[in-house]
């Protein structure tokens, strides 16, 4: 074991920006360390880069560390899946600097590997709902019929009832209907992304699997 690893190892597990500096410190020489001890020291900085919020940056060395596990074919380090877990942050990345597109495209690929990923579907259902305009743009109609409906209102109690009183009940009847309908779009547009957005991601998820079954029955044939 190195000297430099030992220095390592002395650092906090969850001080990560102890971490970074030190990997970027002494970045030359820990590219020249065994391979073990140089997997272990980028890994964590990888995950420190992305635990400080440095996302752009994480992504950009997130990349390399994939093509290092693909390369030399270490999926599995110290019990973990490293390969997913990589994939899972540069989505989680992409999605905290809102490139819901970017994050969705990831978290298809890591999805695809694992249909039961239960992080990666509920990341992916919130990228998607990111992505729909239907709750937005009903949630601005119903802030427009609920600011009406204040307007009404003040109306009603300032004007209507001393100089116009038999308009009274009309404009009850106003302020009801503006305040429902704004409700109605508010809860039904929330609702009906919801609805899409789950039947989106079942549908996803049936052909991952069935896609999954298919290449599992196809490599116990040819073996």
């Amino acid at each position: 074991m190195s000297d430099l690893y030992d220095r390592y190892l002395e650092l906090e597990y969850t001080s990560y920006r102890s971490v970074v500096y030190f990997f970027e410190k002494h970045k030359s020489e820990i590219n020249n360390l065994d391979f073990e001890e140089y997997l272990d020291v980028f890994m964590h900085y990888n995950k420190s880069l992305f635990e400080i919020g440095a996302y752009s940056k994480f992504i950009g060395s997130v990349d390399q560390a994939i093509e290092l596990v693909i390369d030399l074919n270490v999926y599995s380090f110290k019990g973990k899946d490293i390969f997913s877990e990589l994939l899972f942050l540069k989505a989680a990345a992409f999605f905290n600097l809102g490139q819901y597109k970017n994050a969705e495209l990831v978290l298809n690929e890591l999805i695809g590997i694992n249909p039961d990923d239960d992080l990666a579907i509920n990341l992916l259902k919130k990228s998607i709902a990111k992505q729909t305009f239907i709750h937005k743009k009903t949630r601005a109609i119903s802030l427009f019929l609920f600011l009406f409906t204040a307007v009404i209102i003040l109306l009603d109690i300032l004007i209507i009832k001393n100089i116009e009183p038999q308009l009274h009940l009309p404009f009850i009847y106003l302020q009801c209907i503006s305040f429902g309908l704004g409700l109605f779009l508010l809860v039904g547009g929330d609702l009906f992304d919801r609805f899409k957005i789950e039947q989106n991601v079942f549908v996803l998820l049936r052909k991952k699997k069935v896609n999954k079954r298919k290449k599992r029955e196809k490599d116990i044939f040819y073996n």
